[in-house]
């Protein structure tokens, strides 16, 4: 298994490299498994059930699709299934408990962790469930899972082999958040082949679907000393929270083969989140002279939905290389929050008996509502052997419509509306892109170039007053090269361009006092970014 297969490194931090690149993707008998998460495959299928493990570099579904390299490979693992395991039913349960001891000395015997897994193949079906309920920090589906395969990767490793094990904690729900947390989590994967047609020739199904919930306590005590040139700063501060949030996540992808030469791709995700948050905080800060207080104490409740869903057609035709892809996109995004901010800022100056207080009491209501689309077709033809020519055009459209509602508390009672810090917003950014670029593939040697002329338009107002209109048009250059200088050693340089548009907070010319310490005032006469990246990688492994 993986003991047996060169350049293979497992970090301790949940990570797989091979050959000295991150693994990206996980399959399961070639089909996706809770989304080519790495650490949920690892986690829960059995090692027994396992035959082989195979890693290789996967092709873009572009790539794939027309038979020009573009050098985008993503490492990736295959488990081969046992036969045996193919067909049938397997899984597996655990439920532990335990006590935490107090500083007092006492203990608590109410800490416990349970999870599951189960699974339900066939020739042309896969389904798998999987859970879990603790109160140990163990949040979702996220650190052990890259560190177990029924029982830990530790299995398929020689004692004094030197195998590493190399964890990315970027991914959402990584790493342990600070407090208590209380979590729940629920998983269902499916996939599902259905055969010839009087539509097509195949059609492959995947869904999945995650539940999280996550209630967390925090209670933190910060005191820092700081010197700089003889003066000293002191800060303590106490943060006293709860949070309790509910995640739902669905991903369905659905691949349709009309006939050999073309095929239709639908991918869609939706996310639903609800939580609540109250927090009280208290800081002081002194430097000997002037002193500085800020006392807190704001409650929120929120809900949010995320939705994007694309449909891909792709044609290929008889003459190699040649090849069309047309791709519609839609998204829609919709967040609210109802926050409850109350804070007393108070600063003593030296030499002043009185100190200046500020004080705020407010009922804050945020609506956000963002709406996305967009069009694109490329074409692309051979000229001559392992060269070919790209032509994409794109049009894309985001608009936003926030409100921002702040209403202030009235001493005796009653709330008054905020004119000066309430407003709507209205924003819309269209983009039009041609794009030309020009792939050059050899046995060793992948190398792309080209450039886009974009143009971005962007339309707001503010509370239906001093309606904005710009225009931005830029070109953007592009190079991508991949060079293998041996079975062993390769690498690859990227440069490209891209705008970056001011953001809506950023365009908005009101005051955010959100912070009390921190207070924010957009500007609407920000140009967009011109952004140059480039990137160089050499890969050696032995």
């Amino acid at each position: 298994m993986l003991k047996k297969l060169p350049g293979v490194d497992v970090e301790r931090d949940g990570s797989i490299k091979a050959q000295g690149e991150n693994v990206r993707n996980v399959l399961v008998d070639g089909k996706e498994f809770f989304g080519n998460d790495p650490k949920i495959a690892t986690k829960n299928l059995p090692a027994d059930a396992v035959d082989k493990v195979q890693v290789f570099d996967k092709k873009s579904e572009r790539a794939e699709f027309t038979g020009i390299e573009d050098g985008r490979d993503e490492k990736t693992i295959n488990l081969q299934l046992k036969e045996d395991k193919k067909q049938g039913y397997f899984g597996k349960a655990s439920v532990g408990g335990g006590a935490i001891y107090n500083p007092d000395g006492s203990y608590d015997l109410d800490r416990y962790r349970a999870r599951f897994n189960v699974n339900s193949f066939s020739g042309k079906t896969q389904l798998s469930m999987i859970g879990l309920a603790n109160n140990i920090n163990e949040e979702g589906f996220g650190f052990e899972d890259y560190l177990q395969f029924m029982g830990g990767l530790s299995n398929f490793m020689t004692p004094g082999s030197g195998g590493r094990v190399e964890i990315d904690l970027d991914g959402p729900g990584f790493g342990p958040q600070s407090g208590l947390n209380n979590t729940q989590a629920l998983g269902l994967n499916l996939n599902r082949e259905f055969g010839k047609s009087a539509f097509g020739q195949k059609t492959k199904l995947n869904f999945s679907y995650f539940l999280n919930h996550i209630d967390n306590l925090t209670d933190k005590t910060t005191t820092s000393e700081n010197v700089v040139e003889n003066e000293t700063f002191s800060e303590t501060s106490n943060l006293l929270r709860n949070s309790d949030n509910l995640n739902h996540r669905f991903s369905l992808t659905l691949r349709h083969e009309l006939d050999s030469m073309q095929n239709l791709v639908l991918r869609s995700n939706l996310s639903v989140n609800n939580g609540t948050i109250s927090s009280r905080s208290d800081r002081y800060a002194f430097n000997g002279f002037n002193s500085s207080s800020v006392m807190t104490n704001n409650s929120s409740d929120g809900k949010g939905l995320d939705f994007d869903s694309r449909l891909s057609y792709r044609r290929r035709f008889s003459k190699k290389g040649r090849s069309l892809v047309a791709d519609a996109s839609l998204g829609k995004k919709r967040t609210e929050n109802d926050a409850l901010r109350y804070s007393i800022n108070a600063t003593q100056y030296d030499g002043n008996p009185l100190p200046f207080i500020d004080t705020l009491d407010q009922h804050q209501f945020f609506d956000n509502d963002e709406m996305s689309y967009g069009l694109s077709v490329s074409y692309s033809e051979p000229l001559g052997k392992k060269r070919y020519i790209e032509l994409f055009l794109s049009r894309s459209n985001a608009t936003n419509d926030t409100r921002r509602d702040f209403y202030d508390r009235l001493p005796g009672g009653g709330e008054l509306l905020n004119d000066t810090l309430s407003t709507a917003f209205n924003r819309g950014y269209r983009y039009d892109r041609a794009q030309l670029n020009l792939t050059i593939n050899r046995r060793k040697l992948n190398l792309t170039f080209g450039a886009a002329l974009q143009q971005s338009v962007l339309e707001g107002q503010r509370n239906a007053e001093n309606p904005l209109e710009r225009s931005f048009t830029r070109v953007l250059p592009s190079l991508f090269l991949d060079y293998e200088l041996g079975l062993s050693r390769n690498f690859n340089f990227e440069y490209r361009t891209s705008l970056r548009e001011p953001s809506l907070e950023q365009l908005q010319p009101i005051v955010d006092n959100s912070d009390p310490l921190n207070i924010y005032i957009g500007n609407p006469d920000l140009r967009p970014e011109y952004r140059h990246d480039a990137g160089f990688h050499f890969m050696l492994f032995d």
